[in-house]
């Protein structure tokens, strides 16, 4: 039990403890005060571990669930004071944890492999409210268009490319952006797509998607295009084969005739 509370606390000390000196660290992990969850007799050593953790798996800093200010010196600190929400979930949150290690690792005996080991990084992923980029691009358009949400998600990547916090693969958002698409707001949809497309334009399932869209719109040119696009990644597909004959076949039957001088 000990070392899964060691690995999976969540939301105590945090990011400031890699910037204190080694004496201090020492000094506030030595002797802590009203552990309600975590073990009693933890040492010292897992106790800053356990810390340590949870500055790289939520992004946050002692002053999040303890009484402190940024820039103060950790040992004027109150670790023990219970007056913020955030310590309370915290115990909550390092309970949840424990019990789901338990019951996976109770399953993963009687399949006689290894348990996997749920951490507070498995869910956060460096925030402290752990959220997939579906669900900020969806609070995003709550109050915007597509426009805002185009800006959004180039933000976020500028932000966070290359961490774990958010998965900016393009298959994350042509599946986003698909969902949008079968809705009510295709014209975000698109948008968002056509981003995509900037980041990733050698990918077929990108360019399909992008068809599809324009021509839900009725916009038979771009999807043309798209679906050759799609086709010259993909060689072969007959779905899109049968698309781009369609469409060529409407736009020809849609020209005006010539009438003769």
């Amino acid at each position: 039990m000990r070392a899964i509370f060691a690995v999976t606390a969540g939301l105590a000390l945090a990011g400031v403890l890699s910037t204190a000196s080694a004496q201090e660290r020492k000094s506030i992990f030595a002797d802590p005060q009203n552990l309600q969850v975590l073990p009693a007799d933890i040492s010292t050593a897992e106790l800053s571990q356990t810390m340590r953790g949870v500055a790289l798996g939520l992004g946050v800093r002692c002053q999040y669930c303890h009484v402190g200010e940024a820039g103060q010196s950790l040992r004027e600190f109150d670790f023990a004071a219970d007056v913020k929400e955030t310590k309370a979930i915290a115990r909550q949150m390092f309970q949840m944890v424990a019990d789901i290690n338990a019951r996976t690792s109770a399953i993963a005996s009687q399949m006689e492999r290894p348990a996997t080991e749920v951490r507070c990084v498995t869910c956060h992923r460096g925030q402290a409210r752990p959220q997939l980029i579906e669900d900020v691009l969806n609070q995003t358009l709550e109050s915007g268009d597509g426009a805002a949400a185009v800006e959004k998600y180039k933000a976020l990547r500028e932000e966070f490319y290359g961490s774990h916090t958010f998965d900016f693969s393009e298959l994350t958002l042509t599946m986003f952006t698909s969902g949008l698409q079968r809705g009510s707001n295709i014209e975000a949809g698109i948008a968002l797509q056509e981003l995509n497309r900037e980041y990733h334009p050698e990918v077929w399932r990108v360019h399909i998607s992008l068809a599809e869209g324009y021509e839900t719109v009725g916009d038979p040119e771009k999807a043309l295009e798209s679906y050759r696009k799609t086709l010259e990644l993909r060689p072969g597909f007959a779905h899109v084969e049968g698309k781009i004959k369609a469409i060529e076949e409407q736009m020809k039957a849609e020209e005006p005739e010539s009438k003769p001088e």
